[in-house]
């Protein structure tokens, strides 16, 4: 698996083998025929706010807090086939690409041939020098979990600053999203019953250079907090 140059570029968005067709159709064929149904065989996935979607044009962030192993496949499951096709997903640098096995990085080439997962480091330089922010110019959606770290308590914590600077670098408009697990499911040790999950999708929201990023995240992280009082 080759590693992001230190400045990518669209083209290097472009020849990244977990965008291209044969990976993309692999994928795709993947959720429709092996990974979605052993979701949903295991959780009742419940989707709310679909219809913000719908008048959206054009890649988008998806700000979600992180509160089960599998929550990017309750969101990819619950994300019109529209959004799901052109979706990538910022995933941590350290533990997601980094482990190795026998000297590969199966972890991280997984999750890039299943979720077309990429390595998300916050910028140190420019932030359009960013990995997320070349992936939104080329036209690919991000989901990203601002909190940085996974809270299996289902206490969201708060969202990190550096996510306020790509999301105004990317210009691009941000979806929160909100998962609830609000049964406990195989993967959380129930193995009797379907777990029950909620993936509630927010109003989009956009913000410009005159927004700080504090203010940025914090009002995302509000935002993501509120929508778990939906039913």
């Amino acid at each position: 698996m080759t590693l992001a140059p230190a400045v990518p570029t669209a083209a290097y968005v472009r020849e990244r083998w977990a965008t291209g067709g044969p990976a993309r159709l692999l994928r795709a064929a993947a959720w429709a025929t092996v990974l979605e149904p052993l979701v949903r065989a295991f959780y009742r996935v419940r989707a709310e706010g679909v219809a913000n979607l719908e008048a959206l044009r054009g890649p988008v962030l998806f700000a979600a807090n992180h509160c089960a192993h599998l929550d990017t496949c309750f969101i990819i499951a619950s994300l019109p086939w529209r959004w799901r096709s052109r979706l990538s997903v910022a995933a941590s640098a350290s533990k997601i690409f980094g482990p190795r096995l026998f000297g590969l990085p199966m972890k991280g080439a997984l999750a890039a041939l299943l979720g077309n997962a990429f390595p998300l480091a916050l910028p140190r330089g420019h932030p359009r020098d960013n990995l997320l922010t070349v992936m939104v110019a080329a036209g690919w959606s991000v989901l990203l979990y601002p909190e940085g770290r996974l809270c299996l308590s289902g206490t969201i914590e708060r969202f990190r600053g550096g996510v306020g600077i790509v999301v105004i670098a990317t210009g691009a408009e941000v979806v929160p999203v909100r998962v609830a697990v609000d049964r406990p499911g195989l993967w959380e040790g129930n193995r009797f019953g379907r777990g029950d999950v909620r993936v509630v999708f927010g109003e989009p929201r956009r913000f410009g250079n005159e927004n700080p990023p504090s203010d940025v995240a914090r009002e995302l992280e509000a935002t993501v907090r509120s929508l778990g009082a939906w039913r």
